[in-house]
């Protein structure tokens, strides 16, 4: 059985820990429930992700330099994988990644998931803020899953542009918008300042009004995902060499990226990479073609999330494709 530890108080030295030693402190997944009586909290999830850090020092950035406000706000901190984030990886081998397993499951944690979602729905959350990091470069946006006028306000308060996220299932803010509004942040790599201190304004923000932020919801470009480009599954390894990707592409995120463009290179023919789009129908022929061992784009697309990584790649995805979409 799994479960995540609870503490209505941060210990003496936890904010002192940058993500790589929470483990030192922490024995796992751990909530914090930071309630105030009569007030609704926030809910802040961090380090679903090892590796995306940002929001975890957004936490200590807030603690540290605006301590009266967060000693006077109802906030509930849900801090994730610390093991992983002690290797500096997104996950451990052998687990489920912890940013695709809200949505109902058998393993240890989907169960530890389901009491996260039942605790802070007891305690009626206003919002919930997710926080992430790209592996590359890209601007910084929201991710959403419905189109509400909150939820949209609330996305253009962080960033004029926002994705519609229909795939893949299983993520945190798709669970939590069953009970608030709640949107995803990525608020750009964990190496650059900007990306916490991104994630810091806007928590503060949301704690300093305590109320959803207004934002301008028409002001938002909002981008579907509907194609995700994977490592199929029986070639994909986990040596870090492959798929060899090709390392310019990161510069065309939220970008027109022409058709002919090389996207990886292969060991062999064989054709190493897949396109699904939203319902799960393959799609591979309609988007690539594999000349010699080179994979190159049958027609333009507009991507996102491209990483250079080839663990990554295999853990989750090579990129999305994007259409632009009215709200």
């Amino acid at each position: 059985m799994m479960r995540f530890d609870l503490h209505h108080a941060l210990p003496a030295n936890v904010l002192d820990c940058t993500a790589a030693q929470l483990a030192d402190v922490l024995r796992g997944p751990t909530l914090f429930d930071l309630g105030k009586p009569g007030k609704a909290p926030l809910f802040v999830s961090v380090l679903l992700h090892g590796n995306e850090t940002s929001g975890w020092e957004a936490i200590r950035k807030l603690f540290s330099k605006y301590p009266e406000l967060v000693n006077t706000s109802s906030i509930l901190i849900f801090v994730g994988n610390v093991l992983s984030a002690q290797k500096g990886v997104r996950k451990l081998d052998g687990q489920p990644d912890y940013n695709r397993v809200w949505n109902g499951g058998s393993t240890p944690e989907h169960k530890l998931a389901e009491d996260v979602i039942a605790y802070a729905d007891s305690k009626k959350p206003w919002c919930a803020i997710d926080v992430h990091n790209n592996s590359g470069p890209n601007p910084h946006y929201s991710v959403i899953t419905d189109l509400a006028p909150a939820t949209r306000a609330l996305a253009s308060t962080f960033s004029s542009l926002a994705i519609l996220a229909k795939q893949p299932p299983g993520t945190l803010t798709q669970a939590f918008s069953d009970l608030c509004t709640s949107i995803t942040i990525e608020a750009g790599i964990p190496a650059d300042p900007d990306s916490s201190e991104r994630a810091t304004a806007l928590i503060r923000q949301l704690l300093s009004e305590g109320k959803l932020a207004e934002g301008s919801p028409e002001s938002l470009e909002i981008f579907d995902n509907f194609v995700r480009v994977t490592v199929e599954p029986e070639i994909a390894n986990q040596d870090r060499t492959f798929p060899k990707l090709n390392p310019e592409l990161d510069t065309f995120n939220f970008k027109c990226l022409p058709a002919g463009s090389l996207v990886c290179s292969l060991k062999d023919r064989s054709r190493g990479i897949r396109a699904n789009d939203v319902e799960q129908r393959d799609v591979t022929e309609d988007y690539f073609v594999v000349e010699d061992t080179e994979v190159r784009l049958r027609q333009d697309v507009i991507i996102s999330m491209y990483t250079r990584d080839p663990l990554i790649a295999v853990q989750d995805c090579i990129c999305y494709f994007l259409k632009s979409i009215e709200p």
